[in-house]
This record gives C-alpha cells, structure tokens and sequence, in this order.
C-alpha cells in the first residue's frame, strides 16, 4: 500500500507543499528501472496481464488503472488494477464507444477510486511488425507523458513496458512489482472467471 504523506514541518519551512510517499515495502525490480519515471505493478495485476486468452490466436487487451504521483522531480505510475476488453471484435485491436462504455462500465463497478493510467495488449504474433499500429492506439486513447502500455508479444515470448517519449513509444527498460493484498482486483477477476470471459 502506497502511504500519503504531509509533512507541515517541512512545507512551512521551505514555503511550498511538499509531500513524501512512503513505497510499498515488498517490491521486486525488472530490469533496470530509469531514474525520472517508475512503474509500480501489483503482482496480481501482472500475473493477470501475462496469462494469455483462451484461444492461442486471440487478441487479448484492456486498460491499466491505478494512480500518477509526482515527488523530487519523478513520476511515479503505480498499475493496481485492469480491466479486459470482453467483447472483441474480429479478433483487433479497436477502441470504439461501445468498447469504451464496456471498460467505463466495469471501472465504475470494480474500480471506482482509480484512474486510467494506460493500456495493455497481449498478441500472437511479433508486436514489432505492428509497431505503428501500436503507436497510433497509444496517441489516439492514451496521449500524454504518464500514460504507459504493457506489450505482451506471444510469438517472440516478449514483454515490456512502453511510454510515449519525445521520438516515439519507447520500452522502458525496467519496472517494479509489489505486493499488496488486491481485493478489487481479485474481485473482478473471479467476475471474468463466472462470465466464462
């Protein structure tokens, strides 16, 4: 659990509000995590996201939710839910309104404090042959600095996270995961599992 800090003291000293976070305490790091941006995954959000569809060809995508922190010059993105995409079309990658109403629909049911803070799609063929594609969903629905996407590539057997930097959708070269007990998310997991989704 990330814990919110004000520190009066400080803030009346330095004439600014400044707050401290206190991190999860039990985290894994993968790869190596840059210094200005850091994602923060839960386990049981990513454990979620690496499980592939029912259908070894199928799409499988949604969007990831959690919070953006700001402290000292960094940003830090913490993913703690997700919500799939339950009714694909043609087997593509398409966010169109009634998709929107679906995602909309099962974050106001399951997730209602957090907010959009990406997306992630899982493929079964080389992601970097749909690079652009990729790119142009990215721009299109998740514009902005502290939005990430999670790419799962089954053919290569490949994952890693993307932001939107100033010369494209580049991998980030690490993340964290941390452990919390993740009831929403567990919560909305069996619903999928009883929907047959």
């Amino acid at each position: 659990m990330i814990e919110i800090v004000y520190d009066k003291t400080t803030a009346e000293k330095n004439g600014k509000n400044e707050i401290h976070y206190k991190m999860p305490k039990n985290i894994r790091q993968i790869g190596n995590a840059p210094d200005k941006k850091k994602i923060y995954i839960e386990d049981y959000v990513m454990t979620y996201l690496k499980k592939s569809p029912s259908g070894e060809d199928n799409v499988k995508y949604g969007v990831l939710l959690g919070d953006v922190k700001r402290a000292k010059g960094n940003v830090y993105i913490f993913v703690k839910g997700m919500v799939e995409v339950r009714d694909v079309i043609e087997n593509s990658i398409i966010f169109n309104d009634d998709i929107w109403s679906g995602i909309y629909k099962d974050i106001k049911q399951f997730f209602e404090q957090l907010n959009i803070v990406g997306w992630y799609v899982s493929v079964p063929y080389r992601v970097s042959e749909d690079m652009n594609g990729i790119k142009k969903i990215h721009l299109d629905n998740f514009a902005g600095n502290d939005k990430v996407c999670f790419l799962k590539d089954r053919a290569e057997n490949e994952e890693g996270f993307y932001s939107y930097e100033q010369s494209g959708l580049e991998r980030q070269q690490g993340y964290y995961i941390y452990y919390e007990k993740n009831e929403k998310m567990k919560k909305y997991v069996k619903n999928l599992k009883h929907n047959n989704i």
